[in-house]
């Protein structure tokens, strides 16, 4: 049980680093999640789906 308490403490520290992160960000982060997105799809990922590619 020790060990589902840390991990629920760690998921909660994420969530407020990222809801502060979001809110610092503004529409910036946007555009910025967009590109990483693309970014992480392999391109012969990107090749198969033309939904994803540029």
């Amino acid at each position: 049980m020790a060990k589902n308490k840390k991990l629920d403490e760690n998921r909660a520290k994420r969530i407020e680093r990222e809801k502060a992160a979001k809110e610092a960000g503004g529409n910036q982060a946007e555009g910025k999640d967009q590109q990483s997105i693309s970014d992480s799809i392999h391109p012969s990922r990107l090749a198969r789906n033309p939904l994803l590619g540029h």
